[in-house]
Formats: structure tokens, sequence, C-alpha cells
């Protein structure tokens, strides 16, 4: 028997707010973690407590990544073979590449190359995530029996649609044929 859970698809801007701290928190989390380690410094010098201290504060970055996962996976309803099984085909093939990526690079002994490519897919992630996604258009096709019905529908779809576009029309036997291109109106909450 498959078990199921709900799937709630309302945006939370305050995730996206705390991902990103959350971030650069876990950038701040590894940069300081050669300090800790003694290959930079002699114990227990400046450098080594300021590691300590930004290793410390940025600690909370892991768990809050495994709360906003419990946060946007508990209000959804799905399978769970059928969640796995579309988070692995859209996921997997990124994270095999970055990483291949990063080994690579590091494996070059350029560690500043990767910690910059990192970050910079980081922050290009957040903004293209942050971004409300377009509108769809949509396809009416309309068929009239006079010109006086095609301007009643004109002024019905102008009404009801934020903007359309009329992309073909046909005569034939009387009756007119309409295709608009139409967005629907922006939704509300």
């Amino acid at each position: 028997m498959e078990k199921e859970f709900n799937i709630n698809l309302e945006r939370k801007d305050w995730v996206s707010n705390l991902r990103v701290v959350a971030t650069v928190a876990v950038v701040v989390l590894h940069i300081s973690v050669p300090y800790l380690e003694n290959k930079f410094v002699d114990l227990p010098g400046i450098n080594w407590w300021g590691g300590n201290l930004f290793d410390s504060l940025t600690r909370f970055c892991v768990p809050v990544f495994l709360m906003i996962t419990g946060t946007l996976l508990l209000p959804q309803k799905t399978y769970f073979n059928v969640f796995f099984k579309k988070r692995t085909k859209r996921l997997l093939p990124p994270f095999l590449f970055w990483s291949i990526a990063v080994g690579i690079v590091l494996a070059a002994g350029l560690l500043p190359v990767a910690v910059f490519g990192s970050v910079l897919i980081g922050v290009m992630l957040t903004l293209f995530s942050s971004k409300k996604p377009g509108d769809s258009p949509y396809i009416l096709m309309i068929n009239c029996e006079n010109r006086e019905a095609e301007a009643k529908i004109r002024e019905m779809i102008k009404a009801s649609v934020k903007r359309t576009a009329l992309k073909s029309k046909s005569v034939s036997n009387g009756n007119i044929e309409l295709n608009f291109e139409a967005f629907s109106p922006e939704r509300r909450g």
C-alpha cells in the first residue's frame, strides 16, 4: 500500500529569504573550517578564534535547511514513489555535474575558483528562484454567426482577461471564426 501526503503550492517568500541567509551561512561555515583544522594558523591564535567564532555562528544553517524542507514537504499530498522519482530526475543530473566540476577544480588546486563558482551559482539560483513565473497564454477559438456577435464577444473577452491578441480570423458561409491568444487576469492572494 502506497502512502500519500498533501501538496500545497502556496508561495512563501519568507522561506526564500531564509534560504538566502542559510546559503550565505553555509559558505561562511566552509570558509572557516580550514582555520579550525590548524592548516593556516597556530593554536590558539587570533585567526583560530576568529574561525571558531564564524564556525559557531553559522552552525544553524544545516538544521535550518532541514526545517525548510519539512515546511515545504509536510503540507503535500502525493505518493512517495512519485515524489522521489520526479525530484531525482530533476536534481540528480545538475548535482552530478556540479560535484564533478568542483572535484576537478579542487583537484587542480584552485580552491578560490571553486569557492567563487559555488557562490556565483548560489546567487544565480537565488535570483532565478525569486523571479515570479510569467503569464501563461490560453487559446480561445470562437465561432460567431454575425458581426454583432463578434463585437459582443470581443467586449466580453477584453473585460475578462488581462491582455488579448487576435491570431486569426476566418469568414466562410456567413460564419466568423476567431482565434485569440488570451492572458488570464493576475491571481490575487
